[in-house]
């Protein structure tokens, strides 16, 4: 007798003439299971991400706690019963000024726990890396999905460069009064400012050669390339012809960040920057997705594209300027960490998020802690030297750079 073929795969009979077919029965055990295999993929790759998630979270806390045993203002490492006492000490103080109406001299503050201070920046310190690592490796992933890049860095605009003339021109009206704590306000204005300068010329110039309703990728690379090529040239004359060796010293103290600001006016900029800019990125986590596709597609989906990317790259700017401003030239871990982030959580920008947010954090503090530990040695060598914090962060991110480059692992599109 001739079978048929029912949509669940099963090899029936046909019913006799003129009699009625039954009525379909509940699914199979097959067609359930087949239907239950997204649901266990899915829920196993949400397992993997969250024990990634908890792994990395146990990374950062140890490199911050490791972080906070450093002292390079008094160059000695410290045990964990200090950091741990000394933030008791500052609880309990803390409440009894709230609440007790007491106050704490500094000289009752250092009877308590001698390194007490020391203990105290080292927070502060920990605390700026840790947030200038989120917002600098953030940044960079909206960049390479902007520019549909996976090596595309938030540099290639010409920010650092124009950061970097704000210094310059902030040294020059303030001469040697430009460490000064009076000088904190201007000095991150002239940073901010020459920064969002340089940005503005950028799309300006974009907006001037394909209107503001298209956005194209190789004018403003190309853009951002001259202006970065102009300043350069601008610091490079200054640096020779016009600055002191004092002024050198102290423009490339600011520049960079040699000594963490941890004064409230350094955390009052800080924070406003991540909260103007972090909270819309959590917020359009979802449709920043659409960065990956083409104005095409992102029309397709109900999304003006050109808008977006032009919304994404003015947030992630802010993002560079603020981390490079307080934590110094650290932006190789814009250009690794977003990569690293996609080859671990995939190309949803939502895993992407969570990964550049922990990955960054720690690499951004473990720099800090090793700058800090390398000025250690430095001292008991006899050099009165402190390490720059980008360059260590160039030596741990170019040979994770060359691996990218050799390997090409994933792409936004992956």
């Amino acid at each position: 007798m001739p079978l048929r073929r029912r949509q669940d795969t099963e090899f029936t009979t046909p019913p006799a003439p003129g009699a009625r077919e039954a009525a379909p029965s509940s699914p199979s055990e097959a067609a359930v299971a087949e239907a239950a295999v997204p649901v266990r993929r899915r829920a196993k790759a949400d397992g993997s991400v969250r024990g990634k998630v908890i792994a990395l979270l146990f990374v950062l806390v140890a490199v911050c706690l490791a972080s906070l045993c450093i002292s390079s203002t008094t160059y000695e490492v410290y045990g964990l019963d200090v950091v741990f006492h000394a933030i008791q000490v500052w609880a309990q103080t803390t409440i009894a000024s709230l609440f007790g109406g007491e106050y704490f001299t500094t000289v009752d503050l250092i009877a308590l726990e001698p390194k007490y201070f020391q203990v105290m920046v080292r927070i502060g310190t920990t605390f700026i890396s840790v947030l200038c690592g989120v917002m600098l490796t953030v940044a960079g992933a909206i960049y390479q999905s902007v520019f549909r890049n996976p090596v595309a860095a938030p540099t290639m605009l010409g920010v650092s460069s124009g950061l970097n003339l704000g210094l310059v021109v902030f040294v020059l009206v303030f001469d040697t009064a430009a460490t000064s704590p009076s000088a904190t306000v201007p000095h991150y204005l002239f940073a901010y400012g020459g920064a969002i300068v340089a940005l503005g010329i950028v799309l300006g110039v974009s907006f001037v050669l394909n209107g503001p309703k298209r956005f194209n990728v190789v004018d403003m690379m190309l853009v951002g390339s001259i202006v970065s090529l102009m300043v350069s040239q601008v610091i490079l004359y200054v640096s020779y012809f016009v600055f002191s060796d004092e002024l050198w010293l102290t423009y490339t103290e600011l520049n960079e960040v040699l000594d963490v600001n941890t004064t409230p006016v350094a955390y009052a900029f800080l924070l406003v920057a991540a909260v103007v800019t972090l909270v819309p990125v959590i917020a359009f986590r979802f449709r920043l997705n659409a960065l990956s596709f083409s104005d095409e597609e992102t029309y397709c989906l109900g999304i003006d594209g050109t808008r977006l990317r032009y919304f994404a790259i003015v947030i992630a700017t802010i993002m560079v300027i603020a981390a490079l401003a307080h934590s110094g030239m650290v932006g190789m871990a814009s250009l690794i960490v977003p990569f690293v982030s996609r080859a671990y959580f995939g190309a949803e920008f939502r895993k992407q998020l969570i990964g550049n947010v922990l990955i960054g954090a720690t690499l951004v503090a473990l720099c800090r802690a090793i700058a800090s530990l390398l000025d250690i040695v430095l001292y008991y060598m006899g050099f009165l030297f402190e390490f720059p914090v980008g360059v260590v962060a160039s030596l741990i991110c170019m040979p994770l750079f060359v691996w990218i480059v050799a390997s090409q692992q994933k792409t936004w599109e992956d």
